[in-house]
């Protein structure tokens, strides 16, 4: 099991799914631009101008919509109120931010640095003081029917390979 967030990871502990879990990759969410966004924007800051059209994750389908709703939480209260005003869309997944990016339906969403480079899209950092990155974890589930020495086997030899996951953009985590 290898979720993207480690909210999902959490979930399992919590429901005594785990036998073992390894760090795996980092990142960070970013507000990526749509191309009529990359005319607006230069930073987070200028999220909070008014007529602009930003999509997030829905807080309880998407991991990115918790982050969000963190973010929100960490920002000068006046900026938050007003990035919230031009909340025009709440995706349930991520990928319907991608697919609202890059129809220019939105300004900007929060996606993932690793899926804003993936999809070669502009993005404005969000600042490490209202930002945590997200881990994802290689996870062991107690109910797999694989052995435990061919799990071992397939989780290193993701972990040898890691150059693949770094090159699409991802981060190995620390």
């Amino acid at each position: 099991f290898i979720p993207a967030s480690g909210k999902y990871e959490r979930q399992a502990q919590d429901e005594s799914w785990v036998t073992k879990t390894t760090n795996f990759l980092q990142q960070g969410p970013v507000c990526c631009l749509s191309k009529a966004g990359e005319e607006k924007i230069r930073a987070l800051s200028d999220l909070a101008n008014p007529g602009l059209k930003i999509a997030v994750g829905n807080s309880i389908t998407a991991a990115l919509g918790q982050s969000w709703a963190q973010i929100m939480t960490r920002l000068p209260k006046g900026q938050a109120e007003a990035i919230n005003a031009n909340m025009g869309v709440e995706a349930a997944q991520a990928n319907q931010v991608v697919q609202y990016i890059n129809t220019d339906v939105i300004d900007a969403g929060l996606s993932f640095d690793s899926i804003a480079k993936a999809n070669g899209f502009a993005y404005v950092e969000i600042p490490a003081t209202a930002n945590e990155p997200e881990t994802s974890h290689i996870t062991i589930l107690k109910f797999s029917r694989h052995t435990p020495e061919d799990l071992a086997l397939v989780k290193q030899y993701i972990l040898d390979n890691i150059e693949i996951f770094e090159k699409a953009g991802y981060a190995a985590a620390k």
